[in-house]
């Protein structure tokens, strides 16, 4: 008999902890053109890697005020500790093949979606060549 409780129960804990995972709101959220001034760092070294590149578009947005016109401004990355988390969270994503290559090989324009360890990028304009 207990089994079949613990299976009942199991059961109906999935019903109530998907939507919940489904419904997780993000912690921030924003449109970014990934311009060519944010493939490389500040000495002008070439940048790879997705994580890299994103770090460099808020590092340009918030730090350098060098923004390109299609990024939207967030509070959020102001915050040093901020920035520093979004390479981690990048690495614990799952970024498509096609979203990665088009970041590291062109100019696209992305919405970033930051979750508490996770993040989402989606492409909203295939790239330009850099």
């Amino acid at each position: 008999m207990k089994p079949l409780i613990c299976a009942i129960w199991m059961a109906s804990t999935l019903f109530v902890v998907a939507p919940l995972e489904a419904s997780e709101k993000p912690e921030v959220e924003y449109k970014a053109r990934l311009s060519a001034g944010d493939h490389v760092d500040a000495s002008g070294r070439k940048l790879s890697g997705v994580a890299k590149i994103l770090l460099q578009d808020r590092m340009n947005v918030h730090v350098h005020d060098k923004g390109d016109p299609e990024d939207e401004g967030e509070s959020y990355f102001a915050d040093k500790q901020n920035r520093r988390r979004l390479c981690r969270r990048v690495r614990a994503s799952k970024i498509d093949v096609k979203t990665r290559d088009a970041i590291e090989k062109g100019t696209p324009l992305v919405r970033v979606r930051v979750f508490q360890g996770h993040i989402e990028v989606e492409l909203l304009e295939l790239p330009k060549q850099p």
